[in-house]
């Protein structure tokens, strides 16, 4: 048994179903060690664990002491250890679930990919497996003994592998060849009485096999997103209702766009928003119905640019109005965003330059502020398909 409660009367934190609660619940301990009970797995997401107590340990705290279930490390707290739960559970449910699992809400908050990813399950796992590593010995000589040795690490090793599947890992991959292993030697000494235990050999294969699972996890990436991102990440409606209804062709790359800001792709994110921003100026093309208009997909921002400034200016010859006011003011002031957008960002994110500095976050920030403000300018006036008469009344 591995238990170490050097400090006496103290204070434990106690995992529960949910170890958010409950924390701090005074357990008392054994003076001794105690016999493990046997682990009883079933083909589904609650499985029956004995309990565990494993000190975390620290690098920061030094200690002459080692600790008990590492070859290389020393040092753990003195003002408590973890328990984990008699019962460890899956939390899982319709609307949140993992890659692993099919499909899900995204983006998952950390507390979600700890239950979705099994992180509980996997750290018991990783720590009872280095415990038999170190402290697998040969069956009590008693009535019974070897059966209960035998049936005790089976149990064990079909938890490890019913949480090694749930990540996707099958019986024929290599790295479960130490799992295989042990299972089919533990089938040889069951049928086999006379067959001799090789200790040091089941050992070696546990060891194997916890390096081997280590590894396989180690696959699994996340990106951190920032709290004070996560207001850009995964919006299907970055610049809310009315940019979102009424310029569609935009939502693929603002989406992307936020995403890209989230992620501190900053570069990512100004690709993106310069196509957002040439939905708008194409817009603004039919509208003033420019000659290029039946092939403005394919025209360079430039030309648009310029046959725009000559329908601009034929406003100056409406009858001076309120509404003349209007529309020379709302058409300039779209024209300034897009000369703006092509001459300081759209032509060095589309070209490579040996001396491109990237986007900071606060460049990339404020220009997604100013696409965010040309097409909610726009949007008061035209949309995809709307578009207001060549002279305004």
């Amino acid at each position: 048994m591995f238990r170490h409660h050097h400090v006496p009367e103290q204070q434990e934190l106690v995992f529960g179903s949910y170890f958010t609660q409950c924390f701090h619940e005074q357990i008392s301990s054994p003076n001794s060690s105690q016999k493990w009970p046997s682990l009883i797995a079933a083909e589904r997401d609650e499985v029956q664990i004995s309990a565990a107590v494993v000190a975390f340990r620290f690098d920061s705290h030094r200690s002459s002491r080692a600790h008990p279930f590492s070859e290389e490390r020393v040092g753990h707290p003195h003002f408590s250890t973890f328990r984990l739960p008699q019962q460890v559970v899956s939390s899982r449910n319709e609307k949140t679930s993992s890659p692993i699992f099919g499909e899900s809400n995204w983006p998952p908050a950390l507390w979600e990919i700890v239950n979705d990813f099994r992180a509980v399950q996997f750290w018991w796992l990783s720590h009872e497996l280095l415990r038999l590593e170190i402290e697998l010995s040969e069956p009590a000589n008693e009535p019974g003994g070897r059966v209960l040795w035998l049936a005790d690490l089976n149990a064990r090793m079909v938890y490890t592998w019913n949480q090694c599947e749930s990540i996707g890992l099958k019986r024929t991959d290599i790295s479960m060849v130490p799992h295989c292993n042990i299972s089919a030697e533990l089938q040889r000494l069951e049928f086999d009485l006379a067959r001799s235990i090789d200790v040091a050999s089941v050992k070696r294969e546990i060891k194997a096999l916890r390096k081997n699972i280590e590894l396989e996890l180690a696959k699994y990436k996340f990106t951190f997103v920032a709290e004070d991102k996560t207001k850009y990440f995964e919006r299907n409606k970055l610049f809310g209702d009315e940019v979102h209804d009424k310029f569609p062709s935009t939502r693929f790359d603002l989406k992307e766009a936020g995403n890209s800001l989230a992620c501190g792709l900053n570069t990512s994110a100004g690709f993106h928003l310069m196509r957002a921003a040439e939905i708008g100026l194409w817009e603004l093309g039919r509208d003033r119905q420019i000659p290029s208009v039946n092939k403005i997909e394919f025209t360079d921002w430039g030309d648009i640019i310029r046959e725009l400034e000559t329908e601009i200016k034929k406003i100056q010859q409406w009858p001076n109005s309120r509404t003349k006011e209007d529309a020379h003011k709302f058409y300039n002031r779209a024209l300034v965003d897009i000369r703006a957008f092509n001459d300081g960002w759209r032509r060095h994110l589309a070209h490579v330059r040996q001396s491109q500095i990237p986007l900071d976050d606060t460049e990339a920030i404020a220009l997604a502020g100013h696409v965010e403000r040309f097409l909610k300018t726009l949007a008061t006036k035209i949309a995809e398909g709307q578009y207001t008469a060549i002279e305004w009344t």
